[in-house]
C-alpha cells in the first residue's frame, strides 16, 4: 500500500508506539487509532514526555466509514484527529457533517518546485532572490561540500543529533536521550515506501547543518534539523536547505516540503502555506 505521508507508514507508527507506548503494542496496520478517555485518537498524535507533538501531518488514509464504525464498536462519544491537511479526504468530508467542529491549527509550508533551479530562482521575490544569491557566493569563498546519504549512517547520524542539540536551547531540551533513541530507530527502521535521509553541509571539512528528511519520487518531506552558530556567518542552515533544493529539483522532486512550522527561512526560500486543522467529531 502506498501512503501519502511517511507519519501513515506502519514503519514510522511501529517505531513511535516502540518508543513512547508499552513495548508490547503491535500496531494494527488496517486501524491505527487508539482510545484515549472517551475520545478516538489518531496514533501518532498522542503526546510524548509531557508535551512533544512528533507527527507533522495527524490525517490518515482511513475509509471514513470504517473510522465511524470503529470509533462507536470502541464505545467513543467523540473522535479527534489533529493536523488534518487541507488536501485530506477526511478533511473534505468532516466540513460538510454538522457534527463536525473544525478549526484552524497550524500551517505546513512547502515549495511547489520548478523544473530548473534558474526557474526556481525566478519564483522568488526580488529581494529574497537576491539575497539568497548573496549568501551562496559568500559560501563560495571557502571550501565547503554538500551530501545526500541514507540516515542509516551511524557517523552521519551521530552528527545531525549533535548540530540538533547545538542549534538552541530549546532544541537541546527536546533531544532527551529518550527522543534520541526514537529519531535513531526511526532513521534505522528498514522501509520500502519512503527513504529517510540525512543532508550535509560541512564548511571548512567540519560538519556545520544537517538535515533528516523523508523522501519517495515526488516529495521531500524535512522532519529536523541542526546547524552550529559557529558558522551563522555563512548563514549555514539556510545554506543546506538552499543546496538541498537544488539537489531535489535534479531530482525531479516535485514538493519540498518544510512540514509543520511558521518559521521565516521557509518563507524566504519561497514557500506557500498548506492549511492544517484539528476536527472533533462528536457521535
Amino acid at each position: 500500500m502506498t501512503y501519502s505521508s511517511p507519519f501513515q507508514t506502519p514503519w514510522y507508527l511501529q517505531t513511535f508506539a516502540d518508543n513512547f507506548i508499552e513495548k508490547d503494542y503491535l500496531v494494527d496496520e488496517s486501524f491505527p487509532f487508539e482510545k484515549v478517555g472517551s475520545a478516538l485518537i489518531f496514533l501518532g498524535m498522542r503526546k510524548v514526555l509531557g508535551k512533544e507533538e512528533l507527527t507533522d501531518y495527524g490525517d490518515s488514509d482511513i475509509d471514513v466509514t470504517l473510522l465511524l464504525q470503529k470509533a462507536k464498536e470502541m464505545g467513543c462519544q467523540e473522535i479527534i484527529l489533529g493536523y488534518v491537511r487541507e488536501d485530506s479526504h477526511l478533511y473534505s468530508y468532516f466540513k460538510a457533517q454538522k457534527n463536525a467542529l473544525i478549526t484552524p491549527q497550524e500551517v505546513s509550508p512547502f515549495i511547489q518546485l520548478s523544473p530548473t533551479w534558474d526557474n526556481y530562482l525566478e519564483t522568488l521575490d526580488r529581494v529574497e532572490r537576491k539575497e539568497l544569491k548573496r549568501k551562496l557566493k559568500r559560501l563560495d569563498t571557502i571550501p565547503y561540500s554538500f551530501e545526500v546519504i541514507p540516515s542509516s549512517d551511524a557517523s552521519t547520524f551521530a552528527e545531525f543529533i549533535r548540530l540538533h542539540k547545538l542549534s538552541d536551547s530549546h532544541k537541546e531540551k527536546f533531544m532527551t536521550p529518550q527522543m534520541e533513541n526514537f529519531f535513531h530507530d526511526l532513521a534505522m527502521v528498514p522501509k520500502s515506501d519512503w527513504q529517510t535521509l540525512i543532508a550535509t553541509l560541512k564548511i571548512e571539512n567540519k560538519y556545520s547543518a544537517a538535515i533528516l528528511f523523508f523522501e519517495n519520487e515526488t516529495t521531500a518531506m524535512l522532519y529536523n534539523s541542526g546547524y552550529d552558530p559557529a558558522y551563522k556567518f555563512y548563514s549555514n542552515g539556510l545554506m543546506l536547505h538552499a543546496l538541498l533544493i537544488k539537489r531535489n529539483i535534479e531530482k525531479s522532486i516535485k514538493i519540498h516540503d518544510f512540514l509543520r512550522g511558521k518559521e521565516r527561512y521557509k518563507y524566504d526560500l519561497g514557500a506557500i502555506d498548506l492549511n492544517l486543522y484539528r476536527i472533533s467529531v462528536v457521535l
